[in-house]
């Protein structure tokens, strides 16, 4: 045999081996169960991008209660992060939910695998926050202050009211995000600079009841488990039975002061 027909067997043989070490991919079927005594709206988005702007929903059902239904591996790929949500139709139950005292981080990402194949079960808890903060089907809101007072230097002794604050004093701005991501925006009182303060906006953590009146969400570090304040809000029946929450909202912020802000733009 000369050098090229063995380099070639070498070859061949390594090919085989190679194939003979690879096993084909199990199949399974991701689970997506409604365990909940209400119609649930259930998305899955190939793209983080997609799942913030609400676009290109990649696998789409609409469960009635109890309702069951099962997702082929063949719909995934086992190097993908896939993104998912569910929601009543009103948004008064979903998965947009962040829990104050749980040490958890909100996230919509999942990796389906032949080792985590369990699927999901579409747990839900009372609660108006998706309401407030992205107006329902929405993606972002603006909220800007309209009233209140600042601290001045941190001191609750030392205040400055609505009345008395020139034009950056008043700039206080909170925007609400679909990932969680949340942003205050301020001018510094004696420079009139731009900052922006980012923060995670934490639920209460057993929901707001059916029909309450007042709920409340809180402000807290990216990194810290202190609460850095909270956002009161109210919520309203409508004639048709339901619930819609309120436009304007109170922000206890921290160092920084209380005021009531109102939404002044909805994506």
């Amino acid at each position: 045999m000369n050098k090229q027909k063995l380099l070639l067997a070498f070859a061949g043989l390594a090919l085989l081996a190679s194939a003979c070490g690879k096993k084909a991919t199990k199949a399974y079927y991701y689970t997506v169960d409604n365990n909940t005594s209400h119609k649930m709206n259930y998305k899955i988005y190939q793209w983080q991008d997609d799942y913030n702007s609400n676009l290109n929903p990649y696998i789409s059902y609409t469960l009635q209660p109890g309702e069951q239904v099962q997702i082929p591996s063949t719909q995934f790929l086992d190097t993908r992060t896939y993104y998912q949500e569910w929601y009543s139709d009103d948004y008064e139950y979903t998965n947009w939910l962040n829990r104050q005292h749980i040490r958890d981080v909100f996230s919509a990402a999942f990796a389906p695998s032949p080792s985590n194949n369990t699927g999901v079960h579409l747990d839900i808890m009372h609660d108006y926050a998706r309401q407030l903060c992205l107006s329902g089907s929405g993606t972002q809101t603006t909220w800007e202050a309209v009233n209140g007072w600042n601290f001045v230097n941190g001191s609750l002794g030392d205040t400055i009211w609505w009345a008395q604050m020139n034009p950056s004093q008043k700039y206080h701005q909170m925007v609400f995000n679909k990932d969680f991501n949340c942003h205050f925006f301020y001018k510094e009182q004696n420079t009139g600079v731009m900052t922006n303060y980012g923060f995670y906006l934490r639920t209460p953590d057993e929901g707001t009841p059916v029909g309450s009146t007042v709920g409340k969400l809180y402000i807290y570090t990216a990194n810290d488990w202190d609460s850095l304040g909270n956002i009161t809000y109210h919520i309203w029946p409508t004639g048709d039975g339901g619930y819609k929450v309120s436009d304007t909202m109170l922000v206890a912020f921290g160092d920084k002061g209380t005021w009531t802000m109102v939404k002044t733009d909805t994506k």
